[in-house]
């Protein structure tokens, strides 16, 4: 009787522990990076989650010390589809392409009688300036254009001290880049005493370099 009653109270404590998963956004940074590091406890799962665009390629890899359930997966309607998915996985590395733009998460389920250190990489492809020697004089113009656009936004984070902005925000067709959340850096650390986390906003960026920056920020009413 006391084993059966240990039986049903270990189930009843794997069923209560996988009822909750822990999920965490996708931010990429100016570099188009994502890093996450957890300690996952037994029974747990960890979801990392964010807008990806249709045929761009993410690299993506993961360290653990113990082997986790691993998949990568989308909603569709009612359905969950998963293009990824494998268990007892350990220290994988490969590239993901999305078939369509939409959501899409990263998933670890600890089933082990211990807790699981999880260390997790995210890359998406950098993108490249190509400068045309014979290109038109109106060339500069139309990339002065694009550099010009507003694009709408919730401002998620203020780092004063590194002089960085995370915005949720719209699609940027003239970077090529889908809807995310991602961090910014700010040509003008004055921008910062414009906005408050919480605001929708308008904001216009250029790609300097490597970097993505914010050189202007507008609060919408």
């Amino acid at each position: 009787m006391q084993k059966l009653s240990n039986i049903l109270f270990g189930a009843l404590f794997c069923a209560s522990t996988l009822t909750h998963a822990a999920i965490v956004d996708i931010k990429f940074d100016a570099e188009g990076r994502f890093s996450h590091e957890a300690e996952m406890a037994v029974g747990k799962t960890l979801e990392l989650c964010g807008a990806l665009k249709a045929n761009v390629p993410v690299d993506w890899s993961f360290s653990n010390a113990a082997p986790l359930n691993f998949n990568i997966h989308f909603h569709k309607g009612d359905d969950v589809v998963y293009p990824v998915q494998q268990k007892g996985a350990v220290n994988l590395a490969q590239k993901f392409t999305p078939d369509a733009a939409q959501d899409y998460c990263w998933m670890w389920t600890n089933r082990n009688l211990q807790p699981v250190k999880l260390n997790v990489k995210l890359a998406l492809p950098t993108m490249v300036a190509t400068v045309v020697a014979a290109a038109p004089a109106t060339t500069p113009k139309t990339a002065a254009a694009s550099a010009e656009e507003m694009v709408a936004g919730e401002i998620r984070k203020i780092e004063r001290d590194t002089k960085k902005i995370t915005i949720k925000h719209a699609e940027i067709k003239s970077l090529d880049m889908p809807a995310m959340t991602m961090v910014f850096q700010l040509n003008d650390p004055a921008l910062m005493d414009k906005v408050q986390v919480g605001d929708n906003v308008k904001f216009k960026v250029e790609k300097i370099g490597r970097a993505y920056v914010v050189t202007d920020v507008v609060t919408q009413k």
